[in-house]
């Protein structure tokens, strides 16, 4: 999951990434329910921090309060 997030970000560098654009990628039309705004927050809280243990600056992963991330690297 955490390449499929990498590579959307890169591929779309400084535009914002909405929460319901990233639970799409990870969960796609998997889930009867919507999935939560929290488990999108876990999910990239632990992608900044494998990002942290592969040398690239989790700083890079900007987040945009009650909107969704942007990629600033």
């Amino acid at each position: 999951t955490e390449a499929q997030i990498f590579g959307y970000l890169q591929s779309h560098k400084s535009n914002l990434i909405i929460k319901e654009q990233i639970g799409d990628i990870l969960w796609g039309d998997k889930l009867e329910e919507k999935y939560s705004e929290w488990a999108i927050d876990q999910v990239m809280s632990r992608f900044r921090k494998k990002l942290r243990s592969a040398g690239i600056d989790p700083k890079s992963l900007l987040t945009i309060k009650g909107r969704g991330y942007k990629w600033e690297r």
